[in-house]
């Protein structure tokens, strides 16, 4: 009996003949992978390796962005995507560089919020350490920081993986969303810088203590003026005074992801009122200066900083 087989390649969807070219391959790449040496077994398996790394990776950045970009439309109330792309633009720009540029742009801008929100010295921070820096200056919410964390997440491991590229109409849509949201942040800090102030003055303990009074009571009020502490008052009644989340802290604040346990402490030093932060996560604001395991000196009328709560030292 004869049997005669006939296929019409040209009525093969794409996916059909992918799959065909790739079974057809398989027996003729194992065939040399075996004839030659282990090494070149060994370098066959990882050639195959980094193809599906590739494939995966591209895999999950069209999914990421799918998921990621009607959620930035709606929390950052930007224009809405054109979901067609342009083909002249993919003439000139290849989609790796062409997310890497628009990605870049978004590094910018979080370094100008380190600049202005972080310090000089932590040279330990991260560029994702600005948007917990945005979120405690109210610049941006909880929601907009974890939208743009993963939208810049998803720029830095194409830089940190030179073999990994999006297909080109994922590049181009994670582009126009990074140019949107790069912009919008920007116009909000500068919509919001902080406003310079005055190193604060040393101020000796007799400036904060009535006549007659002994040092272990200082006469200083704590108010609240932002944040879920706002409108309380707390009296600085004795050397040392404690804030953080922790129940045992002599100013609890509660509902805040960017207050640590045991946050800061207000205390007297050498005839000095001191601000220190106690190794916080977050760190510690005087007057919009930023600081982590320091001590700052503290004058009447300024302000202190804890998460997103704000604080202000006065006299009783």
């Amino acid at each position: 009996m004869e049997w005669i087989f006939n296929f019409d390649l040209s009525k093969l969807s794409t996916g059909g003949r992918i799959a065909l070219a790739i079974t057809g391959t398989l027996p003729l790449l194992g065939w040399l992978l075996l004839k030659f040496q282990p090494e070149t077994l060994e370098l066959g398996v990882d050639v195959l390796s980094l193809f599906n790394l590739k494939f995966k990776f591209r895999k999950k950045f069209r999914e990421e962005l799918a998921e990621l970009a009607p959620n930035a439309e709606h929390q950052f109330k930007i224009s809405p995507l054109k979901p067609e792309y342009q083909d002249r633009y993919f003439q000139t720009v290849q989609p790796r560089e062409g997310a890497l540029l628009a990605w870049e742009k978004l590094a910018k801008v979080l370094i100008k919020a380190l600049d202005l929100y972080g310090h000089q010295s932590a040279r330990s921070l991260e560029l994702k350490d600005a948007m917990n820096l945005l979120c405690a200056a109210n610049i941006i919410s909880g929601n907009q920081a974890s939208i743009l964390l993963r939208f810049y997440q998803l720029g830095k491991d194409i830089q940190d993986n030179p073999n990994f590229s999006p297909n080109k109409k994922s590049s181009y849509e994670y582009q126009q969303v990074i140019e949107k949201l790069a912009e919008w942040l920007n116009n909000e800090i500068n919509r919001n810088q902080p406003t310079p102030k005055k190193p604060p003055r040393k101020t000796m303990v007799e400036s904060f203590i009535p006549p007659g009074a002994k040092e272990e009571h200082p006469h200083v009020v704590l108010t609240g003026i932002r944040g879920t502490s706002t409108g309380r008052h707390w009296l600085m009644d004795k050397a040392t005074f404690t804030l953080g989340a922790n129940q045992n802290n002599d100013v609890v604040i509660l509902g805040d992801d960017y207050v640590s346990g045991n946050h800061a402490s207000l205390h007297f030093e050498s005839g000095i009122l001191l601000l220190t932060d106690r190794g916080s996560k977050n760190g510690t604001y005087l007057n919009g200066k930023h600081f982590t395991n320091n001590s700052l000196p503290v004058n009447f009328g300024d302000e202190i900083q804890i998460g997103t709560s704000m604080f202000k030292i006065s006299a009783a």
